[in-house]
């Protein structure tokens, strides 16, 4: 007897900071709500974010500088100009690599050096309706992106305003 075993999905949420109103808050709520038997997820930030406690049991949580202080500010702005933020602080072996808002969080993904990824997705923060590119004839919800990504298919996810 055999049991089939499957591996769970190592996704990363990137995003400057999980302090803040909106899309922080559905953040949190996303990877809260997300089944931790399917996914192992990461949340990481630029710095260490007091509002990392509410995310639940299971879920990682890591930060590239050790404070917000100016001197690590100013690094943050050279490695991110250079492309050097995301192979000096992004360690991992994610299949997913998820940039939630736009800005700074998707320039330092762009330099993703991980060619195992499979999807790399961004969050604008002026948008509150959930759009796949696949479908754009439909919109989504979080419960149907956490659905979707159980479909393990590759799906790359934009959001987007509806009018």
């Amino acid at each position: 007897y055999t049991e089939n075993v499957t591996e769970m999905i190592k996704i990363l949420f990137f995003i400057e900071t999980l302090n803040g109103g909106g899309a922080e808050k559905v953040l949190q709520n996303l990877v809260n709500a997300m089944d931790k038997s399917e996914f192992d997820i990461t949340v990481q930030t630029l710095y260490p974010d007091k509002a990392a406690e509410n995310l639940a049991d299971g879920i990682k949580y890591k930060y590239c500088y050790p404070s917000a202080s100016g001197l690590n500010q100013l690094v943050m702005r050279l490695e991110t100009a250079f492309g050097l933020t995301y192979p000096r602080h992004i360690k991992g072996d994610y299949e997913i690599e998820v940039a939630y808002l736009e800005c700074g969080s998707t320039k330092i993904m762009a330099g993703s050096t991980n060619k195992k990824a499979k999807k790399i997705l961004s969050f604008s923060e002026k948008c509150d309706t959930f759009v796949p590119l696949n479908t754009l004839d439909g919109y989504s919800t979080t419960k149907t992106i956490c659905n979707t990504f159980s479909l393990h298919t590759p799906i790359i996810i934009t959001f987007i305003r509806a009018e």
